[in-house]
């Protein structure tokens, strides 16, 4: 189906200046140009309600952006599961987990707490708070804050490394084929989110098992 400017506005329930103010700004691409007339399509209406469902999640105009102008997509979207799209301040992080500000902003200027958002003043997700929450329960179990930064401090150091040379796996073996394969783009895009989403879980889940052994290990160790 084919649209006027002014009947596309209507289909999709914006403003006409929106719709311009996002062709404008690189989020939707170009009509097809009939004489003086522009014409709009299924791809712009598709185009618009992704748009905005990612505006709704939380996303930045700027990161919408680089997600529906990069093919494949940018693999900072990935990560943006839907249920941490919520931004999340310091101060909002203390007061959901209970921690005290002081301890948050050593952590934040430690690198222990892992920005999300290029927002200044809710750079975080629930990611973090899941995190300090975790935290916390250590906390209350005996450990002092102290000792526990220390720890976190050794172990971020180590994920970190872990996790670069990972991504430098998945880059080589994973992302580049994919990208240089006879596929359509949109079945790249797919298979990539597919894989990374299939890889994300399967790595969590190996990371977090070993270390619990690991730990079990040690405790019994201990013991003996």
């Amino acid at each position: 189906m084919e649209y006027l400017i002014e009947e596309l506005a209507v289909h999709v329930g914006l403003p006409v200046d929106t719709i311009r103010f996002y062709q404008s700004n690189g989020l939707l691409h170009p009509p097809t140009r009939r004489g003086r007339r522009v014409i709009y399509d299924q791809t712009h209406v598709k185009k618009i309600e992704k748009i905005r469902d990612l505006q709704k999640k939380g996303f930045s105009l700027k990161l919408i952006r680089r997600v529906l102008n990069t093919t494949p997509p940018d693999l900072a979207y990935f990560g943006f599961q839907e249920d941490n799209l919520i931004q999340l301040s310091l101060e909002d992080l203390s007061n959901k987990t209970g921690l005290d500000l002081d301890l948050l902003r050593q952590l934040e200027n430690m690198g222990i707490l892992i920005k999300r958002f290029n927002s200044p003043d809710k750079p975080y997700d629930n990611t973090a708070c899941d995190m300090l929450t975790a935290a916390t329960r250590i906390i209350q179990a005996g450990i002092p804050p102290s000792e526990l930064l220390s720890l976190a401090k050794t172990y971020a150091e180590n994920a970190k490394s872990t996790a670069m040379d990972a991504t430098r796996l998945f880059n080589m073996f994973v992302r580049k084929p994919l990208i240089e394969s006879p596929l359509s783009e949109q079945e790249k895009s797919e298979k990539l989110i597919e894989t990374l989403n299939i890889l994300l879980d399967a790595a969590t889940t190996l990371t977090s098992k070993y270390f619990q052994s690991c730990l079990i290990r040690a405790a019994e160790e201990l013991a003996n």
